[in-house]
């Protein structure tokens, strides 16, 4: 017994050893360390199918798991009156009843989104009236009324009792308005300075506080103060040397939301820069409002010289307690801050990391929207020109990053722990056969620590998304889920019990997919068979049968599996066995 005892002490310092190694590896080597010791690593990057047309300055959210763009212009600087919504990898284009070219937008706390506002003519002029519903259940938008003010590049909030307040204008006349939350806008309360698309943040369940930096000229002004809904104007003593970042772009107060509205507490994360350029980041709880302590400064370039320019909000994703803000160089390269505010240091301090990405020259720059699985769209957007804008869709695979950096630390946990148990039968099945002989002589003094085992095979893998992945693929082979063309990724984790995050972080780490390019393989796995035993039969049928929800998906992703179309991979099965 002695031999186990030496030897599990040996293989714990070893595992740590493989722990530390793991740590570095996951990684991947590009690990780059600015001057303020900030992590800065290279991010999966995923080039999603292209948008219908060009679009930028669009109104971007999620409804569950689709992701809508709406409005905004295209080619010539043009507004456009339609909107896409992304479902079974691909984008589905509908109409929408009027243009929102710099359009307010809010998620409502119904389900519904209103929209409203936005430029009246081509080149970004004027402003608009009208406002419209989107129903996201039936894809389909209902004009219902007008706002108070015509108005463009303005924000709204909901607070409890329903109503919605809309603050913000360009080149026109600004205060505050409300929604009733049915059909009718009213004058609220007049405002010391007018904004382009302020934030607005609740401070209460009925009250809103309102500042921002760019007048509606799109001038940055400086004030110690902000404005509220409901009492006096408040000032700041942050804001004398830290002002809010610019931002000309509308967005959802909610997406910065890290509060807890049960317990009262409203509190967000919104990004701001100093007199020299300096990016940080602040923290409102209520009407306080004070700098994040981080382990390190916002990086300002980035690990190959460029100027990284921010020009988003903090996008919260509140499942894993982190933040997002974004940026992109004059190299075409992206950029996320991640800011993990829910998992401080031992001195207190807020971890940030910087993710790049490669040169995307087809790419435009547009403020993010987060996936339901925690990653990050951008969508259409510009590069240089208004005029230009583009149709491309990267997802930047923001929702596992936490993921791939503790990766090798639980992969080489579960093998360490497989070996010291392997170890321990084999040991114990070797004192039964010889209880009766001598115990073997100790280990030579040469003898070496073994070298780190390999990743374990996911057969042997005894951890719990190991259990979660087979029970997946057991839905799909045995109960042949994946015929269901409306099937959600929701719809697997509650048959497993389970969420969709838990579902999406499985998929990804043991197939290495999205979850809907793993629920692809079997419905193309599936359209094969049926072209092999019924090869006269219509491809809309073979579609339809193997879940697909349209003849242009099935198309699309079974050439982009397969590398061909599906009659020309049954014409190379034909060959091939012509062949034979």
């Amino acid at each position: 017994m002695a031999f186990l005892k030496v030897n599990i002490h040996t293989l714990l310092l070893y595992a740590v050893m493989c722990v530390q190694f793991s740590t570095i590896s996951a990684q991947g080597g590009s690990s780059v360390s600015s001057s303020h010791s900030c992590k800065m690593m290279e991010m999966q990057v995923e080039r999603l199918p292209d948008l219908h047309h060009p679009r930028s300055t669009g109104i971007k959210f999620r409804i569950g798991d689709e992701v809508v763009v709406a409005g905004g212009h295209t080619d010539g600087f043009i507004p456009t009156a339609t909107a896409e919504y992304f479902k079974d990898g691909e984008w589905h284009e509908i109409p929408m009843v009027y243009s929102h070219d710099d359009g307010l937008f809010l998620v409502l706390r119904s389900g519904k989104v209103l929209i409203a506002g936005g430029h009246e003519q081509h080149l970004g002029i004027g402003q608009t009236f009208p406002a419209e519903i989107y129903d996201a259940s039936t894809h389909r938008f209902e004009g219902f009324g007008c706002l108070d003010q015509k108005r463009a590049l303005a924000n709204a909030v909901e607070i409890d009792s329903g109503k919605v307040v809309i603050a913000g204008n360009h080149y026109n006349e600004d205060y505050i308005e409300c929604f009733d939350g049915k059909k009718e806008f009213r004058y609220e309360k007049a405002l010391l300075h007018a904004y382009t698309s302020p934030f607005l943040f609740r401070t209460s369940n009925e009250n809103v506080m309102i500042f921002g930096r760019l007048d509606p000229k799109a001038n940055r002004f400086h004030t110690y103060c902000v404005e509220q809904l409901n009492g006096d104007t408040i000032s700041i003593p942050l804001f004398k040397s830290w002002q809010p970042l610019t931002l000309l772009d509308c967005h959802q107060s909610d997406d910065s939301f890290i509060g807890d509205e049960q317990k009262g507490i409203y509190s967000y994360l919104f990004p701001v820069e100093n007199d020299s350029g300096q990016i940080a980041i602040a923290k409102t709880i209520g009407t306080e409002i004070s700098l994040l302590q981080t382990t390190s400064p916002v990086p300002m370039k980035s690990p190959f010289g460029t100027v990284i320019t921010y020009n988003s909000h903090v996008i919260v994703d509140r499942s894993r307690q982190r933040g997002y803000i974004y940026g992109a160089d004059g190299q075409h390269r992206h950029y996320v801050v991640c800011i993990e505010y829910g998992n401080p240091d031992k001195n207190n301090l807020i971890p940030l990391s910087l993710y790049y990405s490669k040169p995307l020259p087809e790419s435009g720059a547009s403020i993010p929207i987060l996936t339901a699985d925690g990653d990050l769209m951008v969508i259409g957007g510009i590069q240089d020109s208004n005029f230009k804008p583009f149709q491309s869709v990267y997802l930047f695979h923001t929702g596992t990053l936490l993921s791939a950096e503790v990766a090798g630390f639980r992969w080489w946990l579960v093998g360490i722990i497989a070996l010291v148990a392997g170890l321990g039968l084999w040991l114990g099945a070797r004192c039964l056969r010889h209880k009766d002989t001598p115990s073997s002589p100790p280990l030579p003094d040469s003898a070496t620590i073994p070298s780190c085992p390999a990743l374990p095979t996911q057969e042997n893998i005894l951890a719990e998304e190991s259990t979660l992945i087979l029970q997946i693929r057991d839905l799909m082979e045995q109960d042949h889920l994946y015929l269901q063309s409306e099937l959600k990724i929701s719809d697997v984790a509650n048959a497993l019990g389970t969420n969709s995050r838990y579902v999406s972080e499985s998929i990804r780490n043991y197939e290495g997919c999205t979850f809907t390019q793993f629920i692809n393989r079997y419905r193309v796995e599936h359209a094969q068979q049926i072209l092999l035993k019924t090869p006269d039969k219509k491809v809309s049928a073979v579609s339809e049968e193997s879940g697909f929800s349209n003849e242009t998906t099935f198309f699309r992703t079974f050439k982009t599996i397969k590398g061909m179309t599906p009659r020309e991979w049954l014409s190379s099965q034909k060959l091939d066995k012509a062949e034979e």
